[in-house]
């Protein structure tokens, strides 16, 4: 798994719990050991969206139980086909009517 993707991860993480990035270790279970909900797990995939310009289908976070397991998914939608990020206008696209 490339770096980047836990780094991503970890990032997001931070910045939804509020709390340093250096907190969060990719072993750590996102119930338990820092509290999320299955809510807050949307919430980080969201910003995870905003931060990568991309969209991430929900149905891959069924399992998700580490930051390890958290940056594996994101790490195959970074480095999935296009179509990850279908229906995703880049910057200075113009909107569909």
């Amino acid at each position: 798994m490339k770096n980047d993707a836990m780094e991503l991860v970890v990032f997001a993480l931070a910045l939804h719990l509020q709390i340093d990035p250096d907190e969060v270790h990719e072993a750590q279970r996102l119930d338990e050991d820092l509290g999320l909900d299955p809510l807050d797990l949307v919430l980080v995939v969201l910003r995870l969206e905003e931060i990568g310009e991309g969209e991430f289908p929900v149905g891959d976070l069924e399992g998700i139980a580490t930051v390890r397991d958290l940056a594996r998914v994101v790490h195959a939608w970074t480095d999935g086909p296009p179509t990850v990020r279908m229906g995703v206008p880049h910057r200075g696209a113009p909107a569909c009517a």
